[in-house]
This record gives C-alpha cells, structure tokens and sequence, in this order.
C-alpha cells in the first residue's frame, strides 16, 4: 500500500506541530508506523492523501457516529453558518442544547458546555476541588482522561481494574517505605496500589487507614472513574455490582467521585454511558456525569 504522501506530510508537519499531529493519539505510535493523512470521507468510508479508501471504525472517536458527509448534518450545519459562526457570547442554541441533553439524561441538572474531554476533565477536577475542599486526585489505571491525565499502560494489562497517584500520597508512601525498608523514592502510589490489588495484608491496612483519613479531612482526595476505557486496550468491562460498591466505598469515607464518559459518551446509546453500563442495579438518580 502506498502511503508517501501521509508520510511526507508527516514529517513537514513535524518542523510545525509538535509531534507532527494535534492530538498524541494521532501519532500512531502504538501502531508502528507514521500516521495517515485524511483527505476525505463519505459514508463509512475514509479517504487518505495517497487515494487509499478504508471503513471508518473510528468515527472521529465518537462524533461520526452517523457517517461521514450526512446529507442532513451538511444542511444543518450549513444553515447555521449562514447565521454567522462565532459571536464571543451567548446564543439561543446554547440554551436549546443544554436542554435537550439533561432531557435525554434526566440525571444531569446542569451543563457546562467546553470544546475537548480535555477541558471538561480540567473542569471536573476544578469543581470537585471547589465542592469538596480537598487536593489529591486518585484515577483508574488505562483510562482515558484527557491528555494531561491519561495513564498509557504500555506493556501493563490494562484489564485489571487499579488506581494509581496523580498527586503525591506523601503520607501512604512515607508509612509504607518505613514498613519495607525502602528509600521514599523507590515508593510510589502506585507501587502500594499494585499490592493492594494483590492482597498485600499491609498495603490493605495502610490504604484503609488512609482512606480514612480522608474522610475526616486529614489529607485531601478527589476520585474520577471511567467505567470503560475505549482508547486504550480495547474496552474494559467492570464487574456487576462493581460501581455501586465502590461508590459505597467513596461515599463511606466522604469522598467525591465522577464519572467520565467522554471516550464513549451517547455511543452507547441516546441515554448515555452510565445509564447503559448500570441500568440492571442502579438507580438513574444515583448517577452523576
């Protein structure tokens, strides 16, 4: 297959854009090879800069859901344009989206409309902080968060379900790197967590305790959870009864969780992720985007 003008295209882009693309998923890396250059799509179908035609799988991770070029999309969207594109304050629509969204998910009171999963990740973190008065953020190992919080897994299974540290736990580290004899350096929250999972006795006492001390505001947490990573390893299917026992959990010690769905969002259905994954144990009103 001939792909030269993807892979010219690549490396001039480089001198201009880091990486060469705009987003690090782009950059094929895990794949192996340079990435390709799209030049169009109709339908299924994608179209690269070298005349290669593929069925798009990839849906612009999520927005193509109905195709590529869809007459009635087009007419939309060109209608919308006519009216002017960017106006730097608020509109109608803005107001007509936001209703019909917390209509189709009865569960979301209220919608801070952003750009990126990125930003409305950024935001998330922002709001939890502000609600809850606490720092530290804990999240699940091979979800996908935005880019300034995605865990890439590499060679590490991403089928088991682990948290690992985006801030320092100073406290859990320091009790754990005294219990083994280790230099505070070679402990990392991750390192405890990984134990954790394993049924280390003293990893499981000490994460205990301090979760505790969470709950009475002695360190500071806020948990985000992606109930299926879509990017990253394929998709990641939690137990029955997993989410309602671990927000149990959360709720025991105090703490605040979210749950990020911006990887599959309503490709799961109109209703939402959440609803989709949860809908045989729980409760609609129990969920919170």
């Amino acid at each position: 297959m001939n792909t030269q003008q993807s892979e010219q295209l690549f490396e001039v882009s480089r001198k201009k854009i880091p990486g060469g693309v705009n987003s690090p998923v782009r950059a094929f890396g895990a794949v192996g090879r340079t990435p390709l250059f799209i030049k169009n799509a109709k339908g299924s179908h994608i179209t690269d800069e070298d005349g290669n035609t593929y069925i798009d799988y990839v849906c612009s991770w999520g927005p193509g859901i109905l195709g590529h070029a869809h007459p009635q999309v087009i007419e939309a969207v060109q209608k919308a344009c006519a009216d002017g594109l960017t106006f730097g304050a608020p509109t109608r629509k803005e107001y007509e989206l936001a209703e019909l969204i917390c209509e189709a998910m009865p569960s979301i009171e209220k919608v801070r409309l952003v750009n990126s999963g990125t930003e409305a990740t950024m935001s998330a973190i922002r709001t939890a902080r502000g609600y809850t008065g606490r720092d530290y953020i804990i999240k699940f190992k091979a979800g996908e968060f935005g880019y300034m919080l995605t865990d890439r897994p590499g060679g590490r299974d991403p089928r088991r379900y682990s948290m690992n540290e985006n801030c320092t736990l100073r406290v859990l580290r320091h009790r754990y790197a005294q219990h083994i004899g280790a230099p505070l350096d070679s402990v990392t929250g991750e390192l405890i967590f990984d134990r954790y999972d394993a049924g280390d006795p003293v990893c499981q006492r000490l994460v205990a305790e301090f979760f505790n001390g969470l709950g009475h505001g002695l360190y500071n947490l806020v948990h985000i959870f992606d109930p299926q990573t879509i990017f990253i390893g394929g998709g990641v299917v939690e137990r029955p009864g997993f989410l309602t026992l671990l927000r149990q959990h959360l709720a025991w010690f105090g703490i605040a969780d979210y749950l990020d769905t911006v990887s599959h969002g309503n490709d799961a259905g109109l209703i939402g992720a959440v609803y989709h994954f949860n809908q045989l144990y729980r409760s609609p009103d129990d969920d919170r985007h």
